[in-house]
C-alpha cells in the first residue's frame, strides 16, 4: 500500500469562528462571503450549492434562496466544487457565543501535499484566511489534517476562555484580537514559527511551516510543537512531541502480513476502517492468528448419508438454500450471483453489518443458516471439487474435500452465534476462513 493510498481518506479542514455579533449578521455577512469567495481561484472556487433536492449551479441568488429556507437554529449553507481535489464550504450562523463558523473542506489532503503544487496551493489558501480576517473579527482558527484533528479535538468551546490556553497548534492558525490579549502580545508575537503576521484587524496569523506537504514530519511536528509550548509554558516540550509523533504513526502506512486463510476479509476490512483507526488495526490483524476450523472431519470417520433422496436434498442444498443467499444479495452484492469463493469476504462482513446474528429465531433456522452454509458448501464443491453427503440433521451435511468432510451449514451456525456476541467474532468464525484453510489443504502435496 502506497502512501497516498493509505492517507487517501484524510481531508484539509480549515474552521474559522466568528463571534462578532454585529459582523456575523447573516445578510450581511453573506455578502461579503460569497464576494471573498467568487475573488478564489482554481481550486476554491465553488461551482454549486447544495441544496434540499440535488446541486444547483453557483450563484449569489442561488445561495440566498437556499439559505432563506432555513428557519431553525443553527443556519446553514453548503457551497462545493467537484472534482480533483474536492472542496466544499460550509457556512453556519448559530445563536450561541460563536455567531458565524466558516469551514473549509479540501479532499483528498494528499492534493495539497503533491510535490509540484503544495507550495502554491498553501500559499492560495493562506490568502484566502488573509481575506476572510480582514473582513470579519475572526475570534479563533485553524487549518490542518482532518484526521490529525479528530485525535485530540476537545469538546465545543462554550466561550473564549476555553481557548485560553489554546488547546492545539496546527499548520494555520489564527488568534483573534482578544485572544491575543488574552495570552499576552508580546509572547503571542514571539511565537517561533515558519510565518507570523500581525493583521490590521489586532489578529494574528501563525504558520508552523510553508505547506501541508510534511505536516506530520518530525521538523514539522517539532515546529507544532515550539509554537505550543511558547503559548502554554507550563507543557514540556518533550513530552508535547512525543504525542506528536505518536500520532504521526497514524500516516505512516504499513504492511500487511495477514493470516492467510483470513487475509482476503482482513483486507476488506481494513479498507473500511477510518484512517485514524487503520494502523492499529492494522498491527491487530496482522499478529492475529485465527483458530483452527472445528467444523470439519477425517472423512473416513464422517457418518454416512441418511436420507431417503441424496439428489433432492443437494437439489435443496445448492438451487434452493444458495440461490436464495444470491436472489437475496443480488442487488447490495451483485458479485455474490457469479457464486465465486472471491465474494466470501462481502457475505462475511454483510451478515456481521446487516446483523443477521439478531433476526428472529425462525428466521434464523429457516433462512440464514440454511443460505449461508448452501451457498458455503456449493463453493467447496464447484472449486475444489468436493461431493456432497446429505444428513437429516443440516448441521451433520458434509462437503468431502479430499480426505476431509467440512460441515458448511454447522459453520454458518457458529458465525451467527459468535456474531450475536460480538461482531470482532467474525474473525474467528468467518466463512472465509473455512473455504480457504480447504483450499489450502486440498492443494497441498499428499
Amino acid at each position: 500500500m502506497t502512501y497516498e493510498e493509505w492517507n487517501a481518506s484524510d481531508e484539509f479542514k480549515l474552521k474559522l469562528y466568528i463571534a462578532d455579533d454585529e459582523a456575523a449578521k447573516q445578510e450581511r455577512a453573506l455578502e461579503s462571503l460569497l464576494e471573498i469567495f467568487e475573488h478564489q481561484q482554481g481550486f476554491l472556487l465553488p461551482e454549486k450549492v447544495l441544496t434540499s433536492r440535488r446541486p444547483a449551479k453557483y450563484s449569489r441568488a442561488q445561495a440566498r434562496k437556499t439559505l432563506a429556507k432555513e428557519s431553525d437554529w443553527p443556519r446553514y449553507l453548503w457551497l462545493k466544487r467537484y472534482g480533483s481535489p474536492e472542496m466544499s464550504v460550509w457556512l453556519s450562523w448559530n445563536n450561541r457565543w460563536v455567531r458565524l463558523r466558516v469551514i473549509v473542506y479540501v479532499k483528498p489532503l494528499a492534493s495539497l501535499r503533491q510535490e509540484d503544487s503544495h507550495l502554491e496551493r498553501a500559499q492560495q489558501l493562506v490568502s484566502l484566511v488573509r481575506s476572510l480576517c480582514t473582513h470579519f473579527p475572526v475570534s479563533y482558527g485553524y487549518a490542518h489534517s482532518e484526521v490529525d484533528l479528530a485525535s485530540y479535538r476537545s469538546s465545543y468551546p462554550e466561550s473564549l476562555n476555553d481557548l485560553v490556553p489554546p488547546p492545539f497548534v496546527c499548520w494555520l492558525n489564527i488568534l483573534g484580537r482578544e485572544l491575543v490579549e488574552a495570552l499576552g502580545r508580546a509572547r503571542v508575537l514571539s511565537v517561533p514559527a515558519h510565518h507570523l503576521e500581525a493583521l490590521d484587524n489586532g489578529s494574528v496569523l501563525l504558520l508552523t511551516g510553508p505547506s501541508m506537504q510534511d505536516f506530520d514530519s518530525h521538523e514539522a511536528r517539532l515546529a507544532q510543537a515550539r509554537a505550543l509550548c511558547h503559548l502554554c509554558p507550563e507543557l514540556s516540550l518533550q513530552e508535547t512531541l512525543e504525542a506528536l509523533l505518536q500520532r504521526s504513526r497514524v500516516f505512516q502506512p504499513l504492511a500487511p502480513s495477514f493470516h492467510p486463510d483470513v487475509a482476503p476479509l482482513f483486507h476488506l476490512l481494513s479498507g473500511q476502517t477510518l484512517l485514524q483507526e487503520r494502523r492499529e488495526r492494522m498491527e491487530r490483524f496482522n499478529a492475529f492468528e485465527p483458530p483452527p476450523v472445528s467444523e470439519r472431519l477425517p472423512a473416513s470417520e464422517a457418518p454416512p448419508c441418511d436420507v431417503a433422496d441424496p439428489q433432492a436434498a443437494i437439489r435443496l442444498y445448492q438451487g434452493f438454500h444458495a440461490e436464495r443467499l444470491s436472489a437475496l444479495l443480488h442487488k447490495e452484492l451483485p458479485d455474490v450471483v457469479a457464486q465465486t469463493p472471491d465474494t466470501l469476504p462481502a457475505v462475511d462482513d454483510y451478515v456481521t453489518h446487516k446483523s443477521w446474528a439478531f433476526a428472529n429465531p425462525d428466521v434464523l433456522e429457516e433462512d440464514c443458516i440454511p443460505m449461508l452454509g448452501g451457498h458455503l458448501g456449493l463453493l467447496l464443491v464447484r472449486h475444489l471439487g468436493g461431493r456432497w453427503v446429505p444428513r437429516q440433521r443440516l448441521e451433520e451435511v458434509q462437503v468431502v474435500v479430499g480426505t476431509t468432510a467440512w460441515l458448511p451449514f454447522l459453520r454458518a451456525r457458529h458465525l451467527l452465534e459468535a456474531l450475536y456476541k460480538s461482531r470482532d467474532n467474525l474473525l474467528s468464525c468467518s466463512l472465509t476462513q473455512l473455504y480457504l484453510t480447504a483450499a489450502r489443504e486440498a492443494a497441498a502435496p499428499s
